[in-house]
């Protein structure tokens, strides 16, 4: 058995490094951070480039959403331009039997020059002029003998000379507020086609 001995006196011996038990916490804890932060790096490198495939794919579908958004308004205004267009063909037609009910009572001696629909009171005035009492009589008749009317009232009379002004109140049929085929009631407004309409 060999057995080494150090026959050099103690201060000349090399001495072992020893670490207090503070500075081994704060080697470990340095070393733990460090690699906490590698780490930290690496996942941060990997989150960009993820973002950046997120972006590439973004830009690639980005004019497909354009387009797809332009599309919806535009679905959106046609949809608009066709409730309007059935608006206005069911306006016709309710208002089709009360202007050729109108139309067939004129006199030639009279013209309308305006017509207003009190929705809410189921009635309308019309105001016209005329060069005779007697026409305007007549044409109060005539639109009493039409089925359209509940009753047809001369509301007022004035002018001198040749020429009378008048309005007449005629009110609907079922004058209640609820729409009949006629148009009753509503609160539309009336077709100004008939608006000026001159004798002869």
């Amino acid at each position: 058995m060999n057995t080494a001995i150090n026959l050099l006196p103690p201060e000349y011996r090399p001495q072992r490094l020893s670490l207090s038990r503070g500075a081994i916490i704060a080697f470990t804890s340095g070393g733990l951070l460090l690699t906490l932060y590698v780490l930290f790096l690496i996942q941060l490198g990997i989150t960009s480039r993820r973002v950046a495939r997120l972006e590439e794919q973004l830009a690639l579908y980005e004019p497909r959403a354009q387009q797809a958004a332009a599309a919806g308004n535009e679905i959106n205004e046609w949809q608009q331009k066709e409730r309007e267009l059935e608006r206005l063909v069911k306006e016709r037609r309710r208002w089709q039997p009360v202007l050729t009910a109108i139309n067939d009572a004129l006199p030639q001696e009279i013209w309308l020059v305006r017509m207003e629909e009190d929705g809410a009171k189921g009635e309308l005035i019309l105001a016209g002029r005329s060069n005779s009492l007697r026409a305007i009589a007549i044409f109060i008749n005539n639109l009493q003998d039409s089925d359209i009317w509940q009753a047809v009232n001369l509301q007022e009379v004035k002018g001198n000379g040749d020429i009378l002004n008048f309005t007449i109140r005629a009110v609907f049929k079922d004058a209640r507020g609820d729409t009949d085929k006629t148009g009753a009631a509503g609160s539309d407004p009336v077709p100004d086609r008939m608006a000026e309409k001159s004798p002869g």
